[in-house]
């Protein structure tokens, strides 16, 4: 389980994570997504991703997200 620091958990820090491209992995497949939404529940911040071709939209925790740069 990933563990997040006072900084990483701030408004202004999941707020930055909409409209990112990122990389999830799927069993053997790295496949591009758009953070769309994030929010913070339990001390956890989840994502909400589309993939980048394709359609459909799951949420899932951050740390199962490589935020490109």
């Amino acid at each position: 389980m990933e563990t997040y620091t006072k900084e990483d958990l701030t408004d202004q820090a999941i707020a930055a994570l909409k409209g990112k491209m990122a990389y999830m992995r799927i069993e053997a497949l790295e496949v591009a997504v758009r953070i769309t939404d994030a929010r913070r529940r339990f001390g956890h911040v989840d994502v909400l991703v589309q993939p980048a071709d394709g359609s459909g939209e799951q949420w899932v925790e951050k740390h199962r997200v490589k935020v490109a740069n």
